[in-house]
């Protein structure tokens, strides 16, 4: 690889440039191979590491001059090609990154980082066999290849395959305990199977090995909740927010503990300032809609959730949770657009069936009223609202027996709902429930 560099002062000068780059000195080491280009231009070992240099720095455009003058000089230089390959895909450029992952294996079929590479690139692509065929070509030249088992847990979990996701997320723990994101992998999974207990404790792993990971603190911070322990979760998002000040995300969660915690001035401070942070993301001013509304701002939640529904005009809930505010401002003719809206986005919104249910009831529409809180009980059975609100139609209509029947089991649900534990709910509550 190296014949032009036969005279002992360069081969000295590349050796000093190889421990600077070893030893992480990457200007120093950057600063000599330049100077070996100036005596050795047409060396491509010298071009691909100035390559190498200049990407860890930073310098990402002079990194792909210095590859391309690399894969000139020597077109078969597969290490070259794959280097440019991280590069291209680090710049976006997706389909030329695949290309030169192509011409890599092709020259060289038995490197395993190659094909992991490829592989990175077609889940990506979405294309999950392919990436599936790489990961498992990988691990036939190099079974304890921790890349290739973690991708390849992670395209198992993009496929809903939970079980094998997780044996390679054990797999790499099981190379090296170390690695915090095959705790933080097999974590998601765990919460999303609601094994709450195995969750938390991948999580606390991931802090324990990466103590300035947001994502960890922010994710355990969620099962926190799940467990019922806000001021933990509290505690987690606040640390999350505080690695990550600009992350909308964390403040529109941490909003929702505070609310669990009965803060709703905290909580809408939080929510204004994501929205700051993000004016374009609708998750924020749906919160602060339901904040607005449950302090009786019922102005301003209609313009939350208006400025929602520009953003996401296709999320019923966003209607029926305005149609709420406007009904309880007495403006029935908007409250019941916003309703058959969103009834015609979602035919199953229970809250929406319940909500015009009970204007229907105070029109004195007594069967249109039935058949909507009829299908909201169906949705949703442990509704008691939509019980409750049946029965005084019921019994408008003097059906006293269906009427005992719904006032009973209205009863019967509160009563098992005063066991939780004060939670605030965010699911939207209905207009009225009568006496």
């Amino acid at each position: 690889m190296l014949e032009l560099l036969e005279s002992k002062s360069i081969e000295n000068l590349f050796s000093r440039a190889t421990e600077l780059q070893e030893q992480n000195h990457l200007e120093e080491a950057l600063e000599c191979f330049t100077e070996l280009l100036e005596i050795a231009p047409n060396e491509p070992v010298v071009h691909y590491n100035c390559g190498c240099l200049l990407r860890k720095l930073g310098r990402l455009e002079p990194a792909l001059l210095a590859f391309n003058q690399a894969i000139e000089l020597n077109p078969d230089y597969a290490h070259a090609l794959y280097n440019r390959g991280n590069l291209q895909r680090q710049l976006g450029r997706d389909q030329e990154a695949l290309g030169d992952y192509q011409r890599a294996i092709a020259l060289e079929p038995e490197d395993a980082d190659f094909f992991v590479a490829r592989g990175s690139m077609f889940v990506r692509k979405r294309q999950m066999n392919e990436a599936l065929n790489d990961f498992d070509r990988a691990l036939q030249l190099s079974p304890e290849h921790l890349m290739a088992h973690g991708n390849r847990g992670n395209v198992m979990e993009i496929l809903g395959h939970f079980d094998e996701a997780i044996r390679e997320y054990d797999k790499v723990i099981e190379l090296d305990s170390q690695d915090y994101r095959a705790w933080l992998n097999r974590g998601y999974i765990h919460f999303q199977r609601e094994n709450h207990d195995e969750a938390l404790n991948d999580y606390s792993m991931v802090i324990s090995l990466s103590p300035n990971h947001a994502q960890g603190y922010a994710n355990r911070g969620m099962v926190q909740m799940k467990k019922n322990f806000p001021r933990q979760a509290l505690a987690d998002f606040n640390e999350a927010i505080r690695l990550a000040p600009k992350k909308a995300e964390y403040l529109i969660r941490r909003s929702r503990i505070k609310l669990s915690l009965d803060d709703p001035s905290g909580a809408l401070d939080d929510i204004n300032q994501s929205i700051k942070i993000n004016p374009h993301k609708w998750e924020g001013y749906f919160q602060s809609g339901m904040i607005n509304a449950m302090l009786n701002r019922m102005d301003m939640a209609i313009s939350a959730y208006t400025k929602m529904i520009e953003l996401h005009p296709t999320f019923a809930s966003g209607y029926c949770y305005r149609g709420v505010a406007y009904a309880k401002q007495g403006n029935v003719v908007e409250a019941m657009a916003d309703y058959h809206r969103a009834l015609e986005l979602d035919s199953s919104h229970a809250a929406a069936h319940l909500n015009r249910g009970i204007i229907y009831r105070l029109l004195g529409c007594s069967g249109e009223s039935i058949a909507d809180l009829t299908r909201a009980v169906e949705l949703d059975p442990n509704n008691s609202a939509a019980f409750r609100n049946r029965a005084q139609v019921y019994a408008s209509l003097g059906y006293e027996q269906e009427a005992a029947g719904d006032y009973a089991r209205a009863a019967e649900i509160e009563s098992r709902q005063e066991h939780n534990s004060g939670n605030v709910s965010l699911t939207q509550t209905a207009v009225g429930t009568g006496a």
